[in-house]
């Protein structure tokens, strides 16, 4: 089964994501955004503030930088939300103004954190 996002039990790590809505990227300006997971039997859950910017395919020829105007965040992963290893599912919320949005608006983002070998 593919996964939206694939991690090792215990990784750091910077994910960038790009927020679309009928496949344009979202202005985020002035939004807070995070993402929220929770594992499939519910023991386990993190917020997740994601800063703006998200840079695709880095360190690479095709290296593109995303901006926030254009739905460009980076998931800041840290030990901490990797500890626990299994099936995550996520969805990315923006807030305005007390306004939210949810990302995607059908179904969830997967995420599997995998024990180390």
């Amino acid at each position: 089964m593919p996964y939206d996002i694939e991690l090792m039990q215990g990784d750091s790590a910077s994910v960038a994501i790009v927020l679309k809505e009928n496949g344009i990227g979202v202005n985020l300006t002035g939004c807070t955004v995070t993402l929220s997971m929770i594992n499939d039997i519910s023991t386990v859950e993190h917020d997740i503030v994601c800063p703006p910017g998200a840079v695709l395919n880095a360190g690479t020829p095709s290296e593109e930088t995303v901006p926030f105007t254009e739905g460009g965040i980076t998931v800041p992963f840290t030990a901490t939300h990797t500890a626990t290893d299994g099936l995550y599912f996520a969805s990315i919320t923006k807030n305005l103004f007390g306004e939210q949005s949810t990302f995607p608006n059908t179904g969830y983002i997967t995420i599997k954190i995998n024990k180390p070998v």
